[in-house]
């Protein structure tokens, strides 16, 4: 309803109308003389909407077919989301099939053309046919958008958005004669289609992008084919374009399946990064880029609720994002991110409650925490993100917990742990699965103890491709950082890399499967391997523990702090840049982030993911005020290089990356460098005539 004044004619735009219902319409109008009605008017709406069911193929003989396609086409573009579940050598899957064959798309196996080969072929005017083929293209278990396009010049094949081949027929299209297919009789497909539309235009790059996350009215220009395959039981398939029913052959209820894709109603737009703010009109997202390779970006946020949620979180009602990226190199970006209910006084008070979470672009899995917001707006219904250099499907989060448990600049409490029993157990949650590109550091103060301890492990059930951190013996050794794998040492330092009651650094880094790819720092210090061995981290549903290994034995024994679990690889300058200081919690990658800082109980606080640790066997007085470096803190009078004159544990600043606060008077005998320098007021720091510091950081008084 709404209200216009002024002479002569009016126009009014309709909005918010729900699919496939039925509206009477009546304009009025009214002057000093009275009211006067037009005309009712009655009309349907579309009947499409968000897609909620798809089409399993999963036996020899399933398929669709169909008739009353156009025969007159001259241009082609057809389009589907398919989710393959297997690709045999020896077969060919068809997807769908313009016959008589004047459009195909299709998968060909390695006794056909290629392993893990996309085929898209036309026929033209003559007979024969022309295609184009990539290899190495398609993959299993997740969702691929494909399209095909061609006008008798050219003809394109993309990939989820991607150009990846073309070819130029030079002909005009062979007349189609009415029927259609998706998979076949006898080039069966095993998996999923969805989404499948035909068009008798050639749609562009931008089109096929802006579009293959949105569904559609079904009345768009060129538009001659709509299957969503939204019936959910039966044996038809309506086009919600063009009539042409599908018609299920061999195929039972069954067939009907949970829709995944990402898709819905919702809204799209391409914009090119560049320096400072780019507006994605219409999505409420913009990004504020500080580094940027010129890609183009589309962001289509869609008006409802993905297949799944993070787990244990508050939701934002029916809102996500999909961004996708097409262009080479990388980026960095404040990302913004508006959502239609808005945020309250308490989000924009304590904007670390919003959580920013990512899963890939055409994931139907879980999702893994990226990070908190930086800032949020009330007023504008916004919230930002920093250090975002990722895309992909993205939502918002809130959570209740309280962030009182950050300690800035001190190291708070640590975690005894006795080596017998006790241990903690962090969950299962998605955001560990961490594939073959993590970091796990650790702060510990190592007690007297024979053997393997674990300190992180995903080794509670000892599952093909688990893994586990530990100091000790490893494969026969002493005090030895090793990584663990089942029948197989991952990665081992040499012996005697740390000392007894003495707080050590360790950082575990890996970026892939081979051999190479492992790297351990003691105290920000890169060792030699005497073991580097091939191994794949597979993800598992196991408890994730700290403080035990393999089965829940080989327990660690002594002090552990800021633990920290990362799903990148972080450099040896990160490493050392942060090992002497408390985190924010904003940092990009970081997915868990133990402080031990709660004091009494047996819960230990995630002060990123809420993976909140379980303290087993436990009675919640094993809290000690931490003395870790984080940072060095003299507390008795003396000269630099006594281990005494600085918290119990710590040794001395030895590293040119250390962080130190001077808390009493100590005298510098000997030439150094560090990040930060502290002196708190009324001590001294007493540099001996010819001695040099040298803060590469900012100093602090």
């Amino acid at each position: 309803e709404g209200t216009v004044s002024g002479n002569g004619g009016f126009s009014c735009e309709i909005t918010g109308l729900t699919p496939n219902t039925e509206y009477f319409v009546r304009a009025y109008a009214t002057n000093e003389q009275g009211t006067s009605y037009g005309n009712e008017v009655t009309f349907q709406t579309n009947p499409v909407a968000q897609d909620n069911y798809c089409l399993n193929f999963n036996e020899e003989n399933d398929y669709v077919s169909g008739s009353g396609f156009n025969t007159t086409i001259t241009a082609i573009t057809v389009e589907t989301w398919v989710n393959i579940n297997s690709l045999p050598e020896n077969a060919i899957s068809r997807f769908i099939t313009i016959d008589p064959e004047v459009a195909v798309l299709r998968y060909d196996g390695s006794q056909f053309g290629g392993p893990a080969q996309l085929h898209f072929y036309i026929k033209k005017a003559n007979g024969s046919l022309v295609g184009v083929r990539v290899n190495n293209v398609l993959t299993t278990g997740e969702w691929l958008h494909i399209a095909g396009t061609c006008d008798g010049n050219q003809m394109k094949l993309y990939l989820n958005g991607e150009l990846i081949s073309s070819a130029t027929p030079e002909s005009s299209l062979f007349a189609p004669n009415g029927t259609f297919g998706f998979s076949s009789a006898s080039e069966n497909l095993d998996g999923k289609l969805d989404e499948i539309r035909v068009w008798n235009i050639v749609r562009t790059q931008q089109q096929i992008r802006e579009c293959m996350h949105l569904t559609l009215s079904g009345i768009e220009n060129g538009l001659i084919n709509y299957w969503q395959f939204n019936e959910g039981s039966g044996t038809t398939a309506s086009d919600n374009a063009g009539g042409c029913t599908g018609f299920l052959n061999n195929m039972t209820q069954g067939t009907w399946v949970y829709s995944t894709i990402p898709a819905g109603i919702g809204v799209s737009y391409s914009a090119t990064e560049k320096y400072g703010n780019v507006e994605f009109s219409g999505t409420g997202a913009a990004a504020e880029y500080d580094t940027h390779n010129a890609a183009t970006v589309t962001v289509s946020k869609l008006h409802l609720a993905p297949n799944r949620n993070p787990d244990n979180t508050e939701s934002f009602n029916n809102q996500y994002w999909i961004i996708d990226r097409f262009g080479n190199g990388s980026f960095d970006a404040e990302l913004t991110l508006s959502i239609s209910e808005g945020f309250s006084i308490n989000d924009e008070n304590n904007p670390r409650r919003i959580r920013l979470y990512r899963r890939n672009s055409n994931s139907d899995g879980g999702w893994s925490f990226v990070t908190r917001a930086n800032s949020v707006s009330k007023a504008e219904g916004h919230a930002s993100f920093l250090n975002i250099s990722n895309t992909g499907q993205f939502m918002l989060t809130r959570s209740e917990a309280a962030d009182e448990v950050f300690v800035e600049d001190i190291a708070g409490n640590s975690l005894e742990i006795n080596g017998i029993n006790e241990y903690i157990d962090v969950g299962n949650d998605v955001s560990f699965d961490l594939g073959n590109v993590m970091t796990i550091e650790a702060w510990l103060k190592p007690q007297e103890q024979a053997g393997r301890q674990g300190i992180f492990s995903s080794r509670y059930a000892n599952s093909s491709g688990s893994f586990q951190l530990e100091i000790g013996t490893g494969s026969g050794g002493t005090k030895r950082i090793v990584v663990s794998g089942v029948n197989t040492w991952v990665a081992q330092t040499g012996d005697n890399v740390y000392n007894i009651d003495n707080w050590t650094h360790i950082a575990y880094v890996r970026a892939g499967i081979g051999s190479g790819t492992h790297k351990i720092y003691v105290n920000g210090v890169l060792q030699t391997l005497i073991s580097d061995n091939p191994y794949d981290f597979v993800d598992n549903t196991a408890h994730k523990v700290l403080g035990s290994g393999t089965s829940g034995a080989q327990f660690y024994k002594g002090m552990a702090d800021e633990i920290r679990i990362w799903n990148i690889a972080r450099s040896e300058e990160q490493i050392r840049n942060d090992m002497y200081r408390t985190l924010t919690g904003y940092e990009t990658g970081l997915v868990s982030y133990y402080q031990f800082n709660e004091g009494s109980g047996t819960t230990t606080y995630d002060n990123v993911s809420l993976n909140n640790g379980m303290m087993v066997q436990m009675s919640g007085d094993e809290f000690r005020d931490s003395t870790a470096p984080i940072p060095f803190i003299s507390v008795a009078n003396g000269n630099w290089l006594n281990e005494s004159n600085w918290q119990s544990g710590q040794g001395f600043p030895v590293h040119p990356w250390s962080r130190v606060k001077i808390d009493s008077d100590i005298t510098l005998d000997l030439s150094k460098e560090v990040i930060q320098m502290t002196v708190n007021e009324g001590k001294n720091l007493i540099i001996n005539p010819g001695i040099d510091l040298i803060i590469s950081g900012e100093p602090e008084n």
